[in-house]
């Protein structure tokens, strides 16, 4: 295969495991989340950083406070050189709460960029 054709078939393979990371959130769906690294992987979002199954854990616990995430992804800008890629990824999360003491639900709007590697 040319080098040019392999380069965009890894990038678009990048790409759809960040699209299933998403996925994997929204559904609360915690295998699809753990296919989406490596068992050596390590996991920094800010308020948690560690190993995959803490990470794991931590998303299990921590969505269980929401109604509904919706996570939306652009601006995916992938590098391939050789094996080794360089990937950031731009993206809105969107989570509803449930309504606090004054009966109203609530939606936390979450801005992130992130590079991957």
């Amino acid at each position: 295969m040319a080098p040019e054709l392999q380069r965009l078939l890894d990038e678009e393979a990048i790409k759809k495991v960040h699209l299933r990371y998403c996925r994997a959130i929204d559904r609360r769906d915690f295998e699809l989340l753990r296919d989406c690294y490596h068992p050596d992987a390590i996991d920094d979002h800010g308020d948690y950083a560690g190993g995959i199954d803490g990470f794991i854990e931590f998303c299990r616990e921590g969505t269980l406070n929401f109604l509904s995430t919706t996570h939306l992804t652009c601006n995916a800008l992938v590098e391939v050189e050789g094996d080794v890629a360089w990937a950031e990824f731009y993206g809105r999360a969107y989570h509803r709460v449930p309504a606090g003491p004054d009966g109203v639900e609530k939606e936390i709007d979450v801005v992130r960029e992130g590079d991957f590697f």
